[in-house]
């Protein structure tokens, strides 16, 4: 079952993704060998690929797993269902 996205959501991930941009920038004054290593563009734009990734497979497994993928005979349309046979034929 699916949960639709409230505003609370999309404001509390912004406050998590500020914090944590804050966070990384006080340990980069803290310490300058850690803000020199990931002040340098190709570590950002690396950091900012395999983020995006992992939201995207997230985002995708989560409907792999609503839309019924990977069980099997749970009675949706495309599996095969409790009627067995294949997708779209009549049995």
């Amino acid at each position: 079952m699916t949960r639709s996205v409230r505003d609370r959501d999309v404001v509390l991930l912004a406050a998590v993704c500020v914090a944590i941009v804050l966070g990384l920038q006080v340990l980069a004054e803290l310490f300058p060998a850690f803000g020199d290593a990931i002040g340098r563009p190709p570590t950002m734009i690396v950091a900012l690929v395999v983020v995006t990734g992992v939201i995207l497979a997230r985002a995708g497994w989560a409907s792999f797993r609503n839309a019924g993928g990977g069980r099997a005979g749970n009675g949706r349309a495309g599996d095969g269902g409790a009627r067995g046979g294949r997708a779209g034929e009549d049995p």
